[in-house]
Parts: C-alpha cells; structure tokens; sequence
C-alpha cells in the first residue's frame, strides 16, 4: 500500500512538473553527487549519483523528481551472550521529489537555499533480506549560476527506512527495521 501511494504521488510531482514547465518555460535538469554517513555505530553510509528533472514554478520556487543509484555500505558486530553480525554491501534505487526555495535576488550569481528531497528507495541488488522505503532528506546549501549553468553545494539530515536481517552467531536468525540516520552531503551540476 506504501509504495502505491509514494509511486502515485510522484507520478503526481511528474504531472504538475510538466505543467509548471509549460507555463514558466524553466526547465531544469541535473545530475548530483551525494553521500550520507551514519551517524551510529553500523548505522551504514550510503553514496548515490542522481540525475534531477524539474521547473522553476518561479524565481524562488524549483519542483523536480529524482532517481538515483547508490552504494550502501554497513556492518556492525557485537559480542555479548546475544552475539549477532550485519554487515551489507547493496545497491538502493531513490525516487524522489525535490522542492527547493532559494533565497536572494534572483539575477544574484550566488544564492542559499533549503530543500526537502522525499520519496521511495528500493532495493535493485540480489540481497534479498534488505529492504528500505520512504527516505526524507531537509538540506541547506548554497548555488553558483553562470548563465544557464548552476553548481551547488548542500549538507542535510538523511533519514532512510531501513529493514535488515541480523544474523546470531548463537540464535536464530530475524528482522529488525530502523530509521537510519547520516548526515548528507551533496554536489551538483544544473543546467
């Protein structure tokens, strides 16, 4: 049910996006470099390239859609009678919707922002027993533009459903989920 209502709601984001598009005649695309580290132990990183569609529905206001493809990296290990290992090397697929609000005149060259990135990650690697989901990601960055051409810089707060299995060395094994926390950092290129 949670995936039929984050795969409806994008194809929502697309509908609006190419309508705002139409009307203000700014379409943006761009490609961006990220990388979220955890904040826990085991907690996990994750490192994505992403390419990002979307219009300028005004001189502050940019609404998009996202996909990526990423490298998630976690292990942990513990010890104690309750001995468990996790240790995960997968491959996450986000789709997002991105809405970012710039600040400054818009005809400045160099312009912060804060943006919201929310949406669905899915597992695309052969590990079965790791599963994700809703993702939501607030940022503060700042953005470089020359001409048609912009280059931007953020840090944010990741936060990713994350269902893993736990392997007891002397148990059962089972499931656990977890919000991962990280704390995000990103580069892109928009033209």
């Amino acid at each position: 049910m949670m995936k039929r209502k984050s795969i409806l709601t994008t194809l929502l984001l697309i509908g609006c996006l190419f309508t705002a598009s139409a009307q203000f005649g700014a379409y943006r695309k761009g490609f961006e470099l990220g990388g979220s580290f955890g904040m826990n132990s085991g907690n996990g990183n994750i490192y994505t390239l992403s390419m990002i569609n979307g219009a300028n529905v005004s001189p502050y206001v940019f609404l998009g859609t996202g996909v990526g493809i990423g490298l998630f990296t976690s292990s942990s290990t513990s010890n104690s009678d309750d001995s468990y290992s996790k240790s995960e090397e997968v491959m996450p697929i986000p789709v997002f919707g991105v809405l970012q609000v710039n600040f400054g005149e818009p005809q400045k060259n160099v312009r912060p922002f804060i943006r919201l990135d929310g949406g669905y990650t899915f597992n695309a690697s052969s590990n079965g027993g790791t599963k994700f989901g809703f993702m939501l990601n607030p940022q503060l960055g700042v953005q470089f533009t020359t001409g048609y051409l912009g280059v931007y810089a953020s840090v944010g707060f990741n936060m990713q459903n994350h269902e893993y299995q736990i392997i007891r060395v002397n148990g059962p094994q089972y499931k656990d989920s977890e919000y991962l926390k990280a704390i995000s950092l990103k580069v892109g290129l928009q033209f």
